[in-house]
């Protein structure tokens, strides 16, 4: 299985299609008889033909592995709703990302460390796209600290923290992220995501007029593009950062041209979502070029898409349609457009609201079970402790009775046996009751059951001491004749305790006292 892994990250890297079907055969072949591992090479696939621009190849490797899930267990299931979750993050859906995680998310320990990372880095990117950064912040350092350092779920969560700490204006710890991220890249030899990486903070540092960095960072997201294959569906990632950057720059002219080369090369690649982010941020571009009228037909035309683009795209438009109906002049258009804006705002923080809330009852719930089922764990471990220490003293006082047995024995046949024997007589009488540490006893017994002395005095405060030791011995499962040696007394004499506690306890013949006792909690 190690081969099948190793073949796996390989086409992890960059996702290429073309690399998994050359290796499919062998991988089929190696994960036949392993659902779990079959889902795996599924999974991969849907995130290969997906990157691919293929949705109709992608939907078909989900079903498929939707369908080898079900025989593979809790993890294979949770690695389906995984891809799922990753897939609809890509194209700006992260209510719906979510809800994708909310059944990942309450199983989160009993997942491998990988994708346990993944969930993390995944759930702390909706949440910074929700507006939850300190929530972002916290679930994208945990995806780092348990994930392989070189990980895409590392370099993604580090991209998370980037994004949130530059939505804060906060440039030094964006960029000590962002540089992060672009290390594993480089680690993992995934030259796809490089130049988008850089634009990014090309972007990002030109936001806060620092130029010189800026004009770095663009000047090596430019090299990075070099490596990037015109098919590339990142080349038009790389256009858009680049749009980004020109505009906060000030140079409204070239932003134009990327914007209108992102909007090309999205097109040719057959992504839609990408292609309707492109229209947005070149509507954009053409209002800052103070052409609002083709900004205008560009948006209007993009708003008739609405239902393909994700929440925070879709708000993003509405502000871009207010601003233009504003340059046109146009204000109770733009007021109308600004209160759709706002109902849409509403909206997507009240489902977010819903969405956390639906996932935290069913983490409570989870943590809930985990610990009943942890505490009658450990009270079946001591309980079976308890007894076991029961049984062994008991088994030491039948010991040592006949041990002083077999003595007296040899005493009576002894005519004369002098002060010595009169010595062992005295330390024989104090040898089978004394041994015991009942202070001992009575802490494991309350460690194990701790309500049931105390409620069984307070019900029946008739008992007697040792009849309370009584009950407590037959709690732990010992037989009358084993009580019997621990306490010193005959058979009968247990059998007279029990008659008295029964009478006590108002039990009637029908009724088992051991069965009664094993109710008081």
């Amino acid at each position: 299985m190690a081969d099948y892994e190793s073949l796996l990250t390989e086409i992890e890297k960059d996702l290429s299609f073309e690399q998994f079907e050359l290796t499919l055969p062998l991988l089929l072949e190696v994960t036949e008889n392993d659902a779990a591992a079959l889902t795996h090479v599924y999974c991969v696939g849907v995130r290969c033909y997906f990157v691919a621009r293929q949705p109709t190849r992608s939907q078909e490797y989900l079903e498929m592995a939707h369908e080898t899930a079900q025989n593979g267990g809790p993890v294979a299931v949770a690695r389906v709703a995984l891809t799922e979750a990753s897939i609809l993050n890509s194209v700006d859906q992260f209510q719906e990302s979510e809800e994708q995680l909310a059944y990942v998310l309450p199983v989160l320990e009993e997942l491998p460390l990988n994708l346990r990372s993944l969930a993390l880095a995944l759930h702390g990117r909706n949440e910074a796209m929700s507006g939850a950064y300190a929530e972002a912040i916290t679930h994208s350092q945990s995806a780092i600290a348990i994930g392989p350092p070189t990980s895409s779920s590392a370099a993604f969560a580090n991209m998370t923290i980037a994004l949130v700490f530059q939505v804060m204006d906060r440039f030094e710890e964006s960029e000590q992220f962002a540089l992060e991220q672009i290390r594993i890249y480089k680690e993992r030899g995934s030259k796809q995501n490089i130049a988008s990486s850089y634009s990014m903070l090309a972007a990002a540092a030109s936001a806060q007029k620092l130029w010189d960095k800026a004009m770095e960072y663009q000047k090596q997201a430019q090299e990075a593009a070099n490596d990037i294959p015109t098919q590339s569906s990142n080349r038009a990632l790389f256009s858009v950062w680049k749009a980004y950057s020109e505009l906060e720059l000030g140079d409204n002219v070239s932003a134009l041209e990327h914007a209108k080369e992102a909007l090309i090369l999205s097109e040719a690649s057959k992504d839609r979502s990408r292609t309707l982010n492109a229209k947005l941020l070149f509507g954009f571009a053409l209002l800052r070029n103070d052409r609002p009228e083709e900004a205008l037909e560009v948006l209007l035309k993009l708003l008739g898409d609405a239902g393909a683009l994700g929440d925070n795209a879709l708000m993003i438009l509405y502000k871009h349609l207010a601003d233009t109906y504003i340059a046109l002049n146009r204000r109770e258009d733009g007021f109308e457009v600004c209160y759709k804006l706002w109902q849409l705002q509403s909206d997507f923080n009240e489902r977010t609201r819903e969405a956390l809330l639906r996932y935290h009852k069913a983490l409570e719930k989870k943590i809930h079970f985990q610990e009943m089922a942890h505490m009658k764990t450990k009270s079946d471990s001591l309980e079976r402790e308890l007894s076991l220490q029961t049984m062994s003293m008991a088994a030491q006082m039948d010991l040592l009775a006949r041990f002083r047995d077999d003595l007296r024995v040899v005493v009576r046949n002894v005519n004369d046996p002098g002060t010595a024997l009169k010595q062992v007589k005295e330390k024989l009488k104090a040898l089978p009751c004394e041994q015991i540490d009942w202070a001992q006893f009575e802490a494991q017994f309350t460690s194990v059951h701790p309500e049931f002395r105390k409620l069984l005095i307070q019900k029946y405060p008739e008992l007697t001491p040792q009849e309370v030791r009584v009950c407590q011995l037959l709690r732990v499962g010992m037989k009358s004749f084993e009580v019997a040696k621990l306490i010193c007394i005959s058979e009968r004499g247990v059998e007279s305790h029990r008659a008295n506690i029964r009478k006590k306890l108002a039990l009637k013949t029908e009724q088992s006292l051991t069965s009664f006792l094993e109710a008081v909690n």
